[in-house]
């Protein structure tokens, strides 16, 4: 069993947290995975599995288990960057940021500009442009409430790009199966259950990413 030691020279086991961001860096560690440039989060644990004392003594092993990491490359940073700049124009890095109908139109203007060259990328390329795009999409949602109609568009076209790209190899995609793989399922999890748990009326349609 995996240990720590102690001022006394004893060991203690370690915590199922300490236990999972060993083995993290452990892999981050390897050879392979030295362009790995940094972490973004996905799904971390709610405020109410813990006792909000700081204490990550109480995770449990499956609650560690149940976070998903996604492993940034440098390629993969500078998308998230430019397809913030992209949606969000000139409220991008604004720590007050304001939205209304208008934003719908952005987003609607930004799908426009980016699914045409979505089709000239390579394979690993698009996956980068579409994590940032979709993750930046699903960080600023008040186009999903706030709009004229239309969005339905969006939706599918995103949802039919995405459903082409995952039948593609893991090595032509890019991605590390351990960690970005199963984080991403997670995002899109996210934001399809964003999209679909609006009401009708939206006309939003269903994110069929699958």
């Amino acid at each position: 069993m995996s240990a720590t030691a102690t001022a006394t020279g004893f060991t203690n086991p370690k915590t199922p947290y300490e236990e999972y961001f060993s083995r993290r860096s452990a892999w981050l560690n390897l050879p392979e995975n030295k362009h790995i440039t940094g972490t973004m989060l996905i799904r971390g644990i709610p405020a109410n599995d813990d006792d909000d004392d700081g204490d990550t003594s109480n995770f449990t092993t499956e609650q560690m288990n149940s976070l998903r990491f996604i492993m940034l490359t440098q390629n993969r940073d500078d998308q998230f960057e430019a397809m913030g700049k992209l949606v969000l124009g000139e409220q991008y890095g604004s720590p007050f940021m304001m939205f209304g109908t208008s934003f719908s139109y952005d987003v609607l203007n930004s799908w426009d500009y980016i699914k045409p060259r979505l089709g000239r990328m390579s394979t690993d390329k698009k996956f980068d442009t579409l994590l940032g795009y979709t993750f930046t999409l699903q960080e600023h949602d008040a186009w999903m409430s706030d709009n004229e109609g239309d969005m339905g568009t969006l939706v599918k076209g995103l949802a039919t790009v995405w459903r082409n790209l995952l039948k593609k190899s893991d090595q032509e995609i890019g991605w590390d199966v351990q960690y970005t793989k199963p984080a991403t399922y997670e995002m899109l999890r996210q934001f399809k259950e964003s999209i679909e748990g609006m009401d009708d009326y939206f006309e939003m349609g269903k994110f069929k990413y699958e």
